[in-house]
């Protein structure tokens, strides 16, 4: 008589950390698991998921522009196993710019605006969204009691509206961005942000 043996793998405790660039839903072994969705519009780039898994397991991290699956070996170590993953580390910058939602960055910016927001619409903004730029700039920098993360905001909104100015070619805009600047509260903390820019448009 033949005896077959199966080994059963054990399952532990993971404690799973995922950082990310992007926003991006994790899936846990199949997509029909959903483990935790990062969403950068709340202002944080990460979680943390307890998990009882296997030592080999596989996440499917999926966004708006690409999908990548990668597995995991988990390392023996006492329980509970504790890993750190940032998904930055597998994306190119075109993967990057790939991922971004020049639609949910238009909501945001009409509703909540926030830093991410502003940040995609440095590189998918179309002509047509210069005005909302434009407009969303001289809003924020209007406010008579501003505060740090107002003063954040006018600096990342002239960012991204001073990157579409030069894609399409609008030079009128850079002239408003400058006379922001010259008014703005917060040079000594977020004032790299524009002289980035200005600097970049002066060498041009």
């Amino acid at each position: 008589m033949n005896t077959q043996e199966q080994t059963i793998a054990e399952k532990r405790l993971i404690n799973l950390t995922i950082f990310s660039p992007v926003n991006v839903s994790v899936y846990y072994n199949t997509k029909s698991t959903l483990l935790m969705s990062i969403d950068l519009n709340t202002g944080v780039n990460n979680d943390t998921k307890e998990i009882m898994s296997e030592d080999n397991f596989k996440l499917i991290f999926v966004t708006h522009g690409f999908e990548k699956s990668i597995n995991f070996i988990a390392k023996p170590s006492d329980l509970p196993a504790r890993y750190e993953f940032n998904l930055a580390d597998m994306l190119s910058q075109e993967e990057i710019i790939a991922s971004y939602d020049r639609e949910a960055a238009i909501y945001y910016i009409n509703i909540d605006p926030n830093g991410y927001a502003f940040e995609q619409m440095q590189s998918v903004a179309e002509e047509s969204d210069v005005e909302l730029l434009h407009n969303k700039l001289i809003e924020l920098s209007s406010v008579e009691e501003s505060d740090a993360h107002n003063d954040y905001l006018i600096a990342c909104c002239a960012m991204a509206l001073g990157k579409n100015a030069e894609k399409y070619n609008k030079p009128e805009e850079v002239a408003v961005i400058r006379t922001v600047y010259e008014n703005y509260n917060s040079k000594d903390i977020y004032g790299y942000i524009f002289e980035k820019f200005i600097n970049e448009s002066d060498a041009q």
